[in-house]
């Protein structure tokens, strides 16, 4: 009898925290059900024992105002054994042990890490919001970190590899590298079937991108670029916008091979449309001289062509444009346009402004430089008819030389030639003594030399002829 009311008297007990707890709840999230308290965080993570894992998670708030004092809190466990188990202010420090809030809380961002895990780390987790009288428990979405071992017995083929985060600006394009394996006793056939998944949500989801082998995309902005019959799971996202910051998941269908990939879920950060457009040649321009100049739009994708328009003084604004894509051997391109105008005087320092903008994600961005418009003297014809003939005469000086000094060197020679050629004369006749015997050796020796060096100068003369 005392055992089954000491029974009772727990259960009872276990009953009433558990309708207290609640009561709490209920108290903070009276409007648990108002959409403007949102957040998105994978169901379940799995991560492999001894190594670190990212929970990525987002969180908005009514009006989204937090103010530098809001306070993350992250709990693990059940309702009845609720562990705080780490808690940030703001952008300042993450308190806590192996669990970590790495995420700015001011910007909604509840991303936590764990260091090291353990069997002991897996579990629920849930995020607390408390600034002031937002006092909010989010219960929509509760992440379970799932903990295997670390050389996965239980399967060892099933990998994935593609980075945990991307981030992109909105507007331009991201791509996501990924490649994946399956069991060494299966073979993926022609027809095996990749999908990738937003947000993920395991059941009553379709896919946003799917792709049979090398076939053709099956998708509109999110494609799954990437050969699913060679292991290659590679996708891209056209046009971003704010709305596509989610963590994905990849499942691959091939006969009875049917697994979703879960151990890590790529998280895609949207971010505003920073990257400028790129405007050149700068240089100087002259008046009344065509000019033309380039504006490329940033980043090289495979999205939808941007919309690109020049602004500036009048002048300007009435030159012609021209637009072109650039592909390269990637498979991606860049959008270019062309204006050509002819600038005044007045045109000197003025601005001329580059505009891309994309129209699904209503991103805008710009660039602009000040003209240098230089003035061409009057006389800039005279100056050029004096420099050609300036350029004959010299021509002509020139070649007066050359030809001076072939001739000069060819009478050396000859006078060279009947200096040494008496000396013989003499030689034989007896003329001279030993002494001079020996000069006429040693001259007879430098003419050859200098001979030899005439006769190279002479034909290398002739090669640059």
């Amino acid at each position: 009898m005392m055992r089954f009311g000491t029974y009772t008297f727990q259960h009872n007990f276990q009953h009433l925290a558990l309708i207290f707890l609640l009561s709490l709840l209920w108290k903070d999230n009276r409007c648990q059900k108002t959409p403007i308290y949102g957040i998105k965080a994978p169901i379940e993570v799995i991560a492999q024992r001894g190594f670190c894992v990212d929970v990525p998670c987002t969180f908005t708030v009514p009006g989204n105002n937090l103010s530098k004092n809001a306070r993350g809190i992250i709990y693990k466990g059940t309702l009845l054994q609720l562990n705080t188990v780490a808690s940030k202010t703001g952008s300042g420090p993450s308190i806590g042990g192996k669990v970590q809030l790495i995420g700015d809380v001011i910007t909604g961002d509840c991303t936590f890490r764990i260091t090291d895990v353990q069997d002991s780390d897996e579990s629920q987790y849930r995020f607390r919001i408390e600034d002031g009288l937002t006092l909010y428990t989010y219960l929509e979405i509760q992440p379970y970190v799932k903990v295997t071992d670390m050389t996965c017995k239980s399967q060892p083929s099933y990998n994935l590899n593609v980075p945990s985060r991307v981030v992109v600006q909105r507007g331009l394009c991201a791509f996501i590298p990924c490649t994946f394996t399956i069991p060494a006793d299966k073979t993926l056939s022609p027809n095996a079937q990749g999908m990738w998944y937003k947000e993920n949500k395991v059941t009553n989801s379709n896919p946003v991108a799917s792709k049979t082998g090398s076939v053709a995309n099956i998708g509109g902005r999110i494609l799954l670029t990437g050969d699913v019959s060679k292991g290659d799971c590679s996708f891209s996202i056209n046009d971003v916008q704010e709305t596509d910051e989610s963590p994905y998941r990849f499942r691959i269908e091939d006969g009875s091979l049917k697994f979703n990939y879960m151990d890590i879920l790529p998280y895609v950060k949207v971010t505003e449309l920073t990257e400028k457009p790129l405007i050149f040649p700068k240089i100087h321009l002259l008046v009344d001289q065509e000019a033309t100049l380039t504006c490329m739009s940033p980043a090289r994708c495979t999205g939808s062509p941007p919309s690109i328009t020049w602004n500036g003084s009048e002048e300007l604004n009435s030159g012609k444009t021209r637009n072109y894509r650039v592909d390269y051997e990637d498979g991606n391109w860049t959008y270019i346009s062309y204006i050509t105008f002819t600038p005044s005087k007045k045109s000197n320092t003025s601005s001329l402004t580059c505009t891309v903008s994309y129209r699904d994600s209503n991103a805008t961005t710009s660039a602009d430089i000040i003209l240098k418009v230089e003035h061409v003297p009057e006389d800039h014809n005279i100056v050029s008819d004096n420099s050609r003939v300036d350029r004959v005469v010299d021509t002509k000086i020139i070649i007066g030389i050359v030809a001076g000094n072939i001739f000069i060197l060819i009478l050396m020679g000859v006078g060279i030639f009947w200096y040494i050629r008496n000396n013989n004369e003499n030689k034989v006749k007896g003329i001279g003594n030993s002494s001079t015997e020996q000069k006429t050796e040693v001259t007879e020796s430098d003419y050859q030399n200098l001979k030899f060096e005439n006769q190279d100068i002479y034909h290398v003369m002739n090669a640059q002829k």
